[in-house]
C-alpha cells in the first residue's frame, strides 16, 4: 500500500520498560502506518534487558528514542513522550501491543467527518502471548455521533473503552494528562475520567481500526487485588469532580462496587477486619444499594461464608 505523507502529523507515543520481547513489533506497527506523516516517540525507563538495544537497531527518521538516565516510574515515563509530542493528534501505544496498518489513516478520516470530536475510539482486540484472539471490545458509541458526557462516563466506568484504542487531539488531551499525576499506575483511567467529568469532552467512535492488546501474566492488570486498590484510590480522588447530580450518583455507585470488590479480595485472604471497613465505605458511597447491605451483613453475621465465596470468586483453594 502506498503511504501518504500529507495531512496532519500524528504523534504515536510509547513508554517502555523491560519489553525486549515485544518492543520491535510495537514500534514497527507504528512506523508501518499507511498514513506515514507520523512521529513515533519511545521513552525507555532504564530497562535492564535488551529493550534499548533493540530500539537502536530500528532505523527510521520518524523514530525518536528517549533513554531515561534514571528509572522514573510509569506516569513520568509516559509524560516524557507526551510532552515531547509535536503532532496535532496523539495515539497512546502500549509497549507490548500493536496497531493495524490503517489505524492512523482511518481515525483521521473519522476526524475529518466529525471535526468537533476531541477523541475517537475504535475496536480493541485482546490477544494472548502467542497472538491468539481472546476477546474483542467494540466502542459502545454510534459511529460518528458525539455522545453525551454521561454516556461517555458510563462507558469508562464499565470498562468499555481503552485509552490506546483511540486517537486524541493533543491540544485537548495533553493538558489533562498533566493532572493525572496522583493517579500513578492507573493514570490512563484517570485521564478518561477527567475528560468526562471535568472537560465533558466530545467523543465518538469509528468502526474499522484495530488496537491489539497483548494480555499476559506480567501486566499490572493480572494482579487483581492491587488493581482494585488503585482503582478505589483513584475513584476517591475523582468522585468530587462530577459537575451534576447524575454524574455524582453514577460515580458513587461505581465507588461502592470497587470498594466491595476490594473488600472481597481481603475476605478471600482472611483479612475480615479490612473487608468490613471497605464494605462500610461502600455503604457510605451508596447506602441504598442492596449489594452494599448484603456484603456488610455477611461480613458480620456469616464471615465463614463470605470468605468461602470470595475465595471461589478469586479461584483460590477453599478450606
Amino acid at each position: 500500500m502506498e503511504t501518504r505523507r500529507d495531512g496532519p502529523m500524528v504523534s504515536i507515543v510509547i513508554a517502555t520498560y523491560r519489553r525486549a520481547r515485544w518492543i520491535r513489533r510495537c514500534v514497527e506497527s507504528a512506523l508501518g502506518q499507511s498514513h506515514a506523516h507520523v512521529e513515533v516517540l519511545v521513552s525507555d525507563d532504564q530497562s535492564p534487558d535488551e529493550t534499548l538495544q533493540i530500539l537502536s537497531e530500528i532505523h527510521d527518521p520518524r523514530l525518536v528514542v528517549i533513554a531515561q538516565e534514571t528509572n522514573l516510574g510509569v506516569w513520568e515515563n509516559w509524560t516524557s513522550v507526551v510532552r515531547a509530542a509535536q503532532g496535532e493528534f496523539l495515539v497512546f501505544l502500549g509497549d507490548d501491543d500493536w496497531i493495524s496498518e490503517r489505524f492512523v489513516e482511518q481515525h483521521l478520516a473519522a476526524f475529518a467527518k466529525c471535526p468537533e470530536a476531541s477523541s475517537i475510539f475504535s475496536r480493541l482486540e485482546e490477544v494472548d502471548g502467542g497472538e491468539a484472539p481472546l476477546r474483542s471490545v467494540v466502542s459502545p458509541f454510534v459511529v460518528g455521533a458525539i455522545v453525551a458526557p454521561l454516556v461517555f462516563l458510563k462507558a469508562i466506568l464499565e470498562h468499555q473503552l481503552f485509552l490506546g484504542a483511540a486517537m486524541h487531539r493533543r491540544a485537548v488531551l495533553a493538558p489533562v494528562w498533566e493532572e493525572t499525576h496522583p493517579d500513578g499506575l492507573v493514570a490512563d483511567h484517570g485521564l478518561l475520567l477527567r475528560l468526562a467529568l471535568v472537560l465533558q469532552a466530545k467523543v465518538t467512535s469509528c468502526e474499522e481500526p484495530r488496537y491489539y492488546k497483548t494480555v499476559h501474566a506480567g501486566q499490572l492488570s493480572a494482579r487483581f487485588k492491587e488493581v482494585s486498590r488503585l482503582q478505589l484510590e483513584l475513584m476517591r480522588r475523582v468522585k468530587p469532580l462530577g459537575r451534576n447530580r447524575a454524574a455524582r450518583r453514577l460515580m458513587a455507585v461505581f465507588c461502592a462496587h470497587v470498594a466491595i470488590l476490594q473488600g472481597r479480595h481481603h475476605a478471600a485472604t482472611g483479612e475480615l477486619d479490612e473487608a468490613r471497613k471497605l464494605f462500610r465505605e461502600a455503604w457510605c458511597h451508596a447506602p441504598l444499594l442492596p449489594f452494599c447491605w448484603s456484603q456488610l451483613a455477611q461480613a458480620h453475621l456469616m464471615p465463614a461464608r463470605l470468605t468461602r465465596t470470595s475465595r471461589i470468586q478469586r479461584e483460590l483453594p477453599v478450606d
